[in-house]
């Protein structure tokens, strides 16, 4: 199991350094968070749901994912939640793929991105699963 926690510290570490840094961008510069994705910021409404949804949220997820990787209590449910996180951001950019039509090159480099980090996180907590089993029913 050493192998997997390892893996494990190593991707919540990366993933909430990067979404820690999105956050703490979007929440301080909200409008310099979106100009790579040709959004224009026009109201205070505007302002407020990227400070919000990209900067307040993205700044405590990425920080609960690194206090993960260095508390073990926490280890299983940071990489449930960057499961799920990342999930739901694939599954919106796949029906906007599919609604919307082809995104631009960075927003296909975030399905990947986001892809890769969620079937990770997804396969830790499979062979995580597994290990426990396995020492539940190895006789002592």
């Amino acid at each position: 199991m050493a192998g997997v926690n390892t893996m494990a510290k190593i991707l919540l570490i990366v993933a909430g350094l990067i979404f820690a840094a999105v956050g703490a961008i979007s929440l301080t510069s909200p409008q310099f968070a979106v100009d790579p994705l040709g959004i224009q910021l026009t109201t205070v409404n505007s302002l407020n749901e990227i400070r919000a949804n990209y900067g307040g949220m993205h700044l405590l997820l990425g920080l609960f994912l690194v206090a993960g990787a260095f508390r073990i209590a926490l280890q299983k449910p940071a990489l449930f939640l960057l499961t799920f996180f990342t999930g739901g951001l694939v599954l919106g950019r796949v029906v906007s793929l599919v609604v919307d039509g082809v995104p631009g090159n960075t927003l296909w480099a975030f399905l990947i991105l986001e892809t890769l980090g969620c079937l990770w996180a997804l396969t830790l907590l499979i062979k995580m699963s597994r290990g426990k089993l396995v020492t539940e029913h190895t006789p002592v």
